[in-house]
This record gives structure tokens, sequence and C-alpha cells, in this order.
């Protein structure tokens, strides 16, 4: 990812340009105060790792920088295409400020300090920043993306199993529903089958007033011809 290059390229530059800055305008040893009892520009010569410690190992400290550097160029190029960009800002950090105390280590043989506060015992540079800076975003995207992922997956779990526990209820449910449906529709259906269907009493009764007609016609002819 490009971050990575631009940053470590920003980081480098600036900290050549300070530290030459330093060495051209300010005497070995002395300071320039900016803000005073609170923070000067000091140049100062660390022949140690960063924050001056560690002096006199500067030879230990180019070998170390080499092999520690060849192998996060491995690594780097195998994830590179996974990185996010809030990893890749704190790789671009911590690889600009590398380079430019490996560069003072191998050229000069010391790296050049000038930023001096009174709330440190130690001189620092630029490149000293970005280093600490860098991995101290990088532990914690680290540990809180771990974390984040961790709970992610344990509300999915959650969620997963509170489905499965709810599903079987669910179909039981509409089962029940639909059979009291079925149940009140067949209730419904029934007397209404009943009214309209004839019985065998109706058959009965209409068959007895046929009869009844049939016996009256023959008593009013009787009676029509006693009459005239």
């Amino acid at each position: 990812m490009y971050y990575i290059w631009i940053i470590a390229a920003v980081i480098f530059l600036l900290d050549r340009i300070t530290k030459l800055l330093v060495i051209s305008n300010i005497s070995l040893g002395t300071s320039w105060p900016v803000i005073h009892n609170f923070f000067y520009l000091s140049h100062v010569q660390n022949q140690g790792a960063a924050f001056g410690l560690f002096a006199g190992g500067t030879p230990y400290f180019i070998v170390f920088t080499l092999v520690v550097g060849c192998a996060a160029a491995l690594l780097l190029r195998k994830m590179i295409s996974h990185l996010t960009k809030p990893i890749a800002i704190c790789l671009g950090l911590i690889i600009g400020g590398a380079l430019g105390n490996f560069v003072d280590r191998v050229y000069w043989g010391y790296v050049v300090d000038f930023l001096n506060f009174n709330l440190f015992p130690f001189v620092f540079n630029l490149a000293d920043s970005a280093l600490v800076v860098g991995s101290f975003m990088l532990a914690g995207l680290m540990f809180f993306g771990e974390n984040t992922k961790a709970k992610k997956l344990e509300m999915k779990g959650t969620v997963e199993a509170v489905e499965t526990v709810q599903a079987p209820e669910t179909v039981e449910a509409v089962e029940t529903v639909s059979v009291d449906e079925e149940d009140e529709s067949g209730k419904t259906s029934a007397p209404a089958g009943r009214e309209d269907a004839p019985t065998d009493t109706d058959d009965a009764a209409e068959e007895e007033d046929v009869s009844q007609e049939e016996e009256d016609i023959p008593a009013e002819m009787e009676a029509s011809a006693a009459l005239h």
C-alpha cells in the first residue's frame, strides 16, 4: 500500500533536513531555548539506541537494524495486500524513523539528537518520535482490533444460538395456528351444509301433502254431481 512508502519518505526527509539544520546552526553540546525552562533545541551525538540508551553499541545496532529490516521487508511483501490504512500509516512511521537513524549510524557513526524537553531525561529526534508513535499505535490497533474481532465472533455465535433455539418454537407456533384455523373453518361450514341439504322428514311431509290432494279431488267431484 502506497501509504507506507509516502509516510516513510516524508519522515525520512524531515529527519534528515532537521538534523542537517541542527549540525549547521547549533554547536555540539550547546542548546537554543525555544520555551524557557521547558523546551530546547540541543546538538547531541548519540552513539547508543533511541533516546540515548545503550551508548557505544553503534556496530551492533547497524547489524540488528539490517536483520530486522530484511525480515520486516519479507513479511511486508506477503502481507501488503491485506494491510488496512491505519496499520499502513503505523508501518510508514516505523520504517521512516528506522531509516533515518540507520543512515546516521552508517554515515556518521552516531545519531544526531536535538529535541530536548525538561520533562524527559534524554534528548531525541524526529526519527525516534516516529518510531515510538508508530510502534504504540500499531500495538494499540492490534490489541483493540483483536478484541473487537473476538467480540464480533462472540456476538455472531450468540445470535446463531438464539436463532437455532427460536426456529423450532416458531415452526410449532405456526403449525398450531394453522390447525386452529382449519378446525374453526370446519365448524363454521358444517351447519351451512345441513341447512341447504333436504332431510328425510321434509320428503315424507311433501308426499303426504300430495296424497291428501289426490283424495280430495274425487270427493269434490261427487259433491258437484249431487248438486246437479
